[in-house]
């Protein structure tokens, strides 16, 4: 199977993207067949799974929380071709789906409801890299061991997803606008999912006890480019780099070296 096409043609992903095809800084082109990022597979059709395995997928990786992976499991957790990791960055619950029917709004720390306005997510991004260190080592030293092609998602496959992608791509040596612009798309690919996400959510209440529901302007539905710069920002200014941050957070020089390796070319 020919790997040239930047995003997988699949009916049961919108946001199922490669990480080949970006410029480096250095005058290489990142890899096709190495990594691909999408949201939750949870709607995968029998074409859908043949050609994931005919792609060469040989791990997911799933970064959701153990309360989200229980609620809704992967698609791709029990396929015989496929290696399965649970990677969760953290396991608490997201807001809106521990909030009982008309009761009064659990607010999770990372994972918060839709209809909050007020979430400055480029922070949020920093807080949860810096915090979550250990996640960082583990899941990239699984990206460099991997030998067949790993496909990697969070719920939405923009967040978590986004975070890691970034990464990747950083140590391949891809621009800092290509980073940016590569996790804009996803508000783009994902609006269906999120048209049909925001049906099934129950409110949560203001002060005076007034639902507040989603629009599909909603920051939750946004990937703005603020928000990666800001990570990216922070890490170049706090770390020297994103490798020096990588670095810190306990990941070998050989893990990085690997990374950069199979996904160059």
């Amino acid at each position: 199977m020919e790997k040239n096409l930047r995003r997988l043609p699949l009916e049961g992903l919108y946001n199922a993207r490669e990480l080949g095809g970006f410029p480096t800084v250095d005058g290489k082109v990142t890899a096709y067949g190495k990594f691909v990022r999408c949201e939750l597979p949870r709607k995968l059709t029998g074409g859908d799974l043949a050609y994931l395995k005919a792609y060469g997928v040989t791990r997911s990786v799933d970064l959701r929380g153990d309360m989200e992976v229980e609620r809704i499991p992967s698609m791709l957790r029990d396929v015989d071709w496929a290696v399965y990791s649970h990677v969760p960055m953290f396991t608490r619950q997201a807001a809106f789906a521990s909030q009982a029917e008309g009761g009064a709004p659990k607010p999770d720390k990372y994972a918060q409801h839709p209809a909050t306005a007020f979430i400055e997510w480029g922070q949020l991004y920093v807080n949860m890299l810096e915090e979550y260190k250990d996640w960082t080592c583990r899941v990239l030293d699984i990206a460099a061991g991997e030998q067949g092609v790993m496909l990697y998602h969070c719920t939405t496959g923009k967040d978590r997803t986004g975070m890691l992608t970034a990464l990747l791509l950083s140590i391949a040596g891809v621009s800092q606008d290509d980073i940016i612009a590569d996790y804009c798309v996803s508000q783009v690919y994902m609006r269906p999912v999120y048209l049909e996400l925001m049906e099934l959510m129950p409110p949560l209440y203001d002060e005076e006890g007034k639902p507040l529901r989603p629009t599909i302007d909603s920051p939750f539905f946004q990937t703005a480019p603020e928000n990666m710069r800001t990570l990216l920002d922070h890490l170049n200014e706090t770390y020297g780099s994103v490798e020096g941050y990588i670095r810190r957070c306990g990941v070998s020089g050989d893990t990085v070296a690997r990374i950069r390796a199979k996904l160059t070319e």
